[in-house]
């Protein structure tokens, strides 16, 4: 049985093995594919956390991250308004987590930026400022690394369905 945070990186995992462009057999995709499988086994295998298990100091820098992520969440920001060092919260995050703070923040900014993209008019450049990115270029290059097709598409695609 997976822990709550198990379960994340599970559907995390799932949905980019879902966007792997076709041919499989094509060694790139190939490659990716061997690494998320990997990456699947490991969410199986682990030893399950218990939320309780999760330090308080390490919940509340998930919790600035799921709830601040437009403000400039630098790991020095975090770190002094938690009182801990960069280096133990990120360690901690990391042992945690599964993932490093700044690609959790990352991920959060860029599927909130997909809901806006779905449920609003907003412009692009807009929404890429509302969810911390303030370069709209930048934006734009990660929202199509992270979900495979950039922001305009991506809106166009999810009205049509």
């Amino acid at each position: 049985m997976l822990d709550v945070t198990g379960q994340a990186r599970f559907a995390a995992v799932m949905a980019q093995i879902s966007r792997l462009s076709l041919p499989l057999d094509h060694p790139r995709n190939a490659q990716k594919m061997g690494q998320l499988l990997d990456e699947l086994y490991r969410c199986m295998t682990e030893p399950v956390i218990l939320p309780e298990e999760i330090p308080a100091h390490v919940q509340q820098m998930k919790l600035l991250m799921d709830t601040e992520y437009d403000q400039e969440l630098s790991l020095d920001v975090l770190a002094a308004r938690l009182g801990k060092s960069k280096y133990q919260l990120s360690r901690a995050f990391c042992h945690y987590y599964h993932d490093t703070p700044g690609a959790y923040l990352t991920s959060v900014r860029l599927n909130r930026a997909a809901e806006l993209l779905r449920n609003t008019q907003l412009p692009v450049k807009e929404i890429s400022l509302q969810v911390g990115f303030p370069n709209d270029a930048y934006f734009i290059s990660l929202f199509k690394k992270h979900f495979g097709v950039p922001p305009r598409q991506y809106r166009m695609a999810r009205r049509e369905t």
